[in-house]
This record gives structure tokens, C-alpha cells and sequence, in this order.
């Protein structure tokens, strides 16, 4: 019976506290693990180097050392799980469209991301994010390789993506909202040669 009675224990708390919290789930089996973002920061060093794979439908199929060291999970916690586990709130859902934009290209996608761990703390990253394709050129899933991001770029692309999130909030519908934050992007990145120009100027 202990089980049901922490289901009912939960079910009549009350939670309005957590109302404006922003906050992330993910599903692990039967479970829901809620990830609350924090102030604190993981730091990545010039050494590191974070590579995952997914199949075609972004669930993760590999994660190496590094990249539960710094997302804070262990693999049986990750693989099968979408990639989005680690999104962080603070990332405008245009970028991810640019993301998908280049994939759907065949492109190689360049970008700095914010990533949160699992107990709420965020850490940054330079992620190459590519097609992996099998011995018979079969499309198998993505391959994203994430390093040390340097200061300058971080800099510019957080206060870049807060503003595009103030954009995004302020209309109701979320394409209205994403059009309006990729046209930010655009506008404020072709002042430094183009977003690709920029972003890979990074790439040592």
C-alpha cells in the first residue's frame, strides 16, 4: 500500500509554489524526473570534448563519458530518452528550427547551445551537429560533437537568445513567434557576415 498512499500524498499536495518555475520533464520508464534550471554553471575546459549519437527520430542511441559527466545521468537514463533531455528553456526555439533547417539540408549545423543537466545546472557548448549515415549510405540517425565554446561567442549569442526569447513570448502563437525571433537572428547576425560566417569563425 505504500505506493498508493505517496500517490495520493502527492496528488493532494498543493504545488501552485512551482507555478512560474520554468521547467523541463523527462519520461524514465514509469517515472517523471521534473528538472528545475538554477544559476549554477558547468564549465566546459578546452580538453573536453561531448559526442552523443541519435537515430532519425532524435532518441539517443550512444553518449560518451563526457557527456554524462556533464548532463549528470547515467547511460541507462539516456539512452532510448530524446535528445531534448538536456534542452534548456533559455534556448529560442529558432535556433533548433536553423538546426533542423541544416539537417533537412544536409548540412552541418554550427552553433552555440546552452544545456541543462539533470539537477538544474547549465553548461555551455560549441556543437557540430552532422548526419551519420551506415556502410550503405543509409541515413542511421545524427552525430552531434560538442566543445569548449569561447567566452566572446558565449557571450554574444546569450544576450542574443534573450532577446529573441523576449521576442518568442510576446505573441501568442508560436510560429508567429518563432518567424519573428529567426528574422532577429538573421538580422542581427548578417552585421557579422552571415550566421554561418560568424558561428564557424569559432570553429579551431
Amino acid at each position: 500500500m505504500f505506493v498508493f498512499d505517496v500517490i495520493k500524498l502527492i496528488i493532494s499536495s498543493d504545488f501552485s509554489h512551482l507555478a512560474d518555475l520554468k521547467t523541463e520533464t523527462y519520461k524514465f520508464g514509469m517515472l517523471k524526473h521534473m528538472v528545475v534550471p538554477t544559476s549554477k554553471e558547468v564549465k566546459m575546459k578546452p580538453e573536453d570534448m561531448i559526442v552523443s549519437k541519435t537515430d532519425i527520430k532524435g532518441h539517443i542511441t550512444y553518449c560518451n563519458d563526457a557527456f554524462m559527466e556533464f548532463a549528470g545521468y547515467y547511460e541507462e537514463e539516456l539512452l532510448g530518452q530524446s535528445h531534448s533531455i538536456i534542452r534548456h528553456p533559455d534556448m529560442p526555439r529558432a535556433v533548433f528550427r536553423l538546426l533542423w533547417n541544416k539537417l533537412h539540408e544536409e548540412e552541418e549545423f554550427f552553433g552555440f547551445i546552452k544545456n541543462m543537466c539533470k539537477d538544474g545546472s547549465f553548461y555551455w557548448t560549441y556543437s557540430n551537429i552532422f548526419l551519420n549515415f551506415g556502410a550503405e549510405n543509409e541515413l542511421l540517425g545524427y552525430m552531434s560533437v560538442r566543445r569548449y565554446p569561447p567566452v566572446e561567442g558565449v557571450e554574444f549569442f546569450q544576450n542574443l537568445y534573450q532577446k529573441m526569447l523576449e521576442v518568442e513570448s510576446q505573441y501568442e502563437g508560436s510560429r508567429e513567434g518563432m518567424d519573428a525571433s529567426w528574422s532577429l537572428l538573421q538580422e542581427v547576425v548578417s552585421e557579422k557576415g552571415g550566421y554561418d560566417q560568424y558561428v564557424c569563425s569559432y570553429f579551431k
